[in-house]
């Protein structure tokens, strides 16, 4: 089984779906980095189900595209795998990479809602839910929750691993770019406060 997960990842790297942890840090976004083409960037493709991972540049451009549509609601939310350094360093790259890949699964599993996913930094994952409230803030706190509980208690050969998160709610005016910068300070809050949760940034 985890000879096929980290094979799985292999292929996704090789076709640019995930950034490599630590070689991608510094560098600049190239643009969309998965294969598929299911984003949803604008109309034609409202009705796919699946959402491709994006980098940096691409989820800032399809958030801000959302947010152009006058769609005056919605949550950005940062994730950041806790303690990733130590995973790799305890039980090799091989077996971290394979953690990435069934972070962003689960993640996908509990937001099934966000129309746009993307990796930052290799260990940073981004969702935006668009017509998402500030009402919204104890649900995003309780999804972030049961996210962390699939990966503290793996079924597979995988260790357990943790997520810490900032959520931020559009407010008039903000671009991704001013989303994210706060979303990045909520998570500085949890990661400053003992890792695995959500701060929802007022």
């Amino acid at each position: 089984m985890i000879k096929r997960i980290i094979q799985l990842f292999h292929n996704l790297i090789g076709k640019g779906t995930l950034p490599d942890d630590g070689a991608q840090k510094g560098k600049a976004d190239t643009g969309i980095s998965s294969a598929a083409d299911l984003s949803r960037p604008g109309q034609a493709h409202q009705e796919e189900s699946v959402i491709q991972t994006l980098d940096r540049k691409a989820f800032e451009r399809i958030v801000n595209e959302s947010l152009n549509r006058e769609r005056e609601t919605g949550c950005l939310l940062v994730c950041d795998v806790d303690r990733c350094k130590e995973i790799n360093d305890t039980y090799g790259h091989d077996t971290g990479d394979a953690v990435l890949v069934r972070v962003g699964d689960v993640l996908r599993s509990i937001f099934e809602d966000c129309i746009c996913f993307g990796s930052f930094d290799g260990d940073v994952f981004a969702l935006w839910l668009s017509e998402t409230s500030g009402d919204s803030a104890g649900d995003i706190r309780r999804r972030v929750g049961i996210v962390n509980d699939r990966l503290l208690h793996p079924t597979g050969e995988l260790p357990p691993v943790s997520v810490s998160a900032g959520a931020v709610f559009y407010k008039s005016g903000d671009d991704c770019k001013t989303l994210v910068q706060r979303a990045y300070k909520a998570l500085y809050i949890v990661k400053g406060s003992g890792r695995c949760g959500c701060e929802v940034w007022r």
